[in-house]
């Protein structure tokens, strides 16, 4: 059960850290698609995060 929960959150981390390295480049860039996508970055980059958060609790409360 742990190592099935450990992979998702690694998934969810890793997904995390692309969507900050895609909005980073985005912004260094800058220009219009920046402007247009700067939110969907945020975005993506909080649903990860939640996502990732959700996963860590879930394995603390199931460990025991």
């Amino acid at each position: 059960m742990m190592n099935a929960i450990m992979f998702f959150i690694v998934v969810a981390f890793l997904g995390t850290i692309a969507m900050l390295m895609a909005g980073g480049v985005s912004m260094v860039r800058g220009g219009k698609f920046d402007m247009s996508h700067a939110n969907e970055f945020m975005q993506g980059r909080l649903l990860f995060h939640a996502i990732t958060l959700g996963l860590i609790i879930i394995a603390i409360l199931t460990w025991v």
